[in-house]
């Protein structure tokens, strides 16, 4: 039985451009964290290699701090092989820090765009992988390429499967179905797939080690890849283990009849109730989409300070401010002029013109109060 863990997309030294320095500085400290809990993981599990399938970095412009870093870590782990395939943030060419710095022996890089094997004779592993050598790679790296080689063999891959008119290594179907591979470690699309299988292959993205922004919501870690052959026939188990403390989450919350500030919160409280996360051991950071029709305008600032220790780091507010009709028929401005034109069919007895004046009368006030108006609304 091997096992090994399937780790991609760390982008160490990521800018962190929207946060401050100071936040910036503590985020990018814990995404070293992170990339060293996930190594205590591989030792307690015996895991002979950490495939690292691509942008191990964020870009080609890398801090001397992260290399020191890499290079320690690397080298403490001295049992465990480091595999690692330059993805297109991280490419192997004029100074890479790939290139020009020095790793321990136990760390092994592809260098060039044609498929390469390295060979683990001692625990019957074959590596095969390749790297970019520029940030787009047009071509499919296993095309016409069959696994031949007794042992475990393993595809190393920064690519992207899902897009074969793109620019970042595409692999088809047929390919990975004919390479006959037990398993490709895949790299660059950030959010975790499902262990799929075409033919006797199994392939899986891992996602991104840690999420970032937003954008990279969900758990985050990696996968542990158990191989083991008996009678002649392999067998390959992927499991997937999550390394990051916190999880990005986008929460949608309709306030539509609430009637205060007050309540508005009640009604977000009661919809962040949820605690699976900390009993999951990690925490939500969470942005608010909020909407609705208010009879008061919503207090941004003081929503966020007083939700802070829910984990609420932002909120998208789009409720739309509707005045009662006191308050309209009193207005002298142009609202107020539309809203009287409007006043009949409000309080029509059929029903549909009622709904037509309505949606008129919010489009329209959400448009004079300078509010984006689009068709879904």
């Amino acid at each position: 039985m091997l096992k090994l863990l399937h780790l991609a997309d760390l982008h160490l030294d990521s800018p962190f451009k929207n946060l401050s320095y100071t936040k910036s500085v503590r985020l990018r400290a814990l995404q070293r964290e992170v990339f060293s809990s996930a190594l205590k993981f591989a030792r307690q599990q015996d895991c002979a290699a950490v495939l690292i399938s691509g942008d191990l970095f964020d870009s080609e412009f890398y801090t001397s701090d992260t290399v020191t870093f890499l290079q320690n870590v690397f080298a403490e782990y001295s049992d465990i092989r480091f595999i690692i395939s330059p993805g297109n943030h991280d490419p192997y060419r004029h100074g890479s820090p790939y290139k020009v710095s020095r790793f321990s022996d136990n760390v092994y890089i592809f260098t060039d765009e044609e498929l390469s094997c390295l060979v683990f004779p001692e625990i019957s592993l074959n590596v095969y992988g390749y790297a970019f050598t520029s940030p787009s790679y047009s071509k499919d790296p296993i095309e016409d390429f069959t696994a031949e080689s007794s042992g475990f063999n393993v595809l190393c891959a920064h690519s992207d499967i899902d897009s074969p008119l793109g620019s970042y290594a595409y692999i088809s179907p047929a390919s990975i179905e004919n390479s006959r591979l037990d398993y490709i470690a895949l790299g660059h699309i950030h959010t975790k797939t499902a262990i799929m299988k075409k033919g006797s292959t199994c392939y899986a993205y891992s996602g991104c080690i840690a999420g970032r922004d937003f954008s990279e919501y969900g758990e985050k870690g990696g996968i542990l890849v158990t191989l083991s052959e008996q009678n002649g026939e392999k067998d390959v188990k992927a499991e997937r283990v999550t390394f990051c403390p916190w999880v990005y989450k986008t929460e949608s919350v309709s306030l539509e009849g609430a009637s205060s500030q007050t309540q508005a919160e009640a009604v977000i409280r009661q919809s962040l109730s949820d605690d699976r996360a900390r009993k999951a051991g990690y925490e939500y950071i969470t942005r608010l989409t909020l909407s609705g029709n208010l009879g008061f305008e919503l207090d941004e600032k003081l929503l966020l300070s007083r939700l802070s220790e829910l984990a609420v780091t932002e909120i998208e507010n789009s409720t739309f401010y509707f005045p009662d009709e006191k308050e309209l028929l009193n207005d002298y401005s142009v609202k107020g002029q539309f809203y009287k034109k409007l006043h009949s069919l409000l309080s029509s007895d059929d029903p549909a013109v009622r709904k037509r004046a309505l949606t008129a009368l919010r489009l329209g006030l959400k448009a004079l109060s300078g509010s984006d108006v689009t068709i879904d609304d």
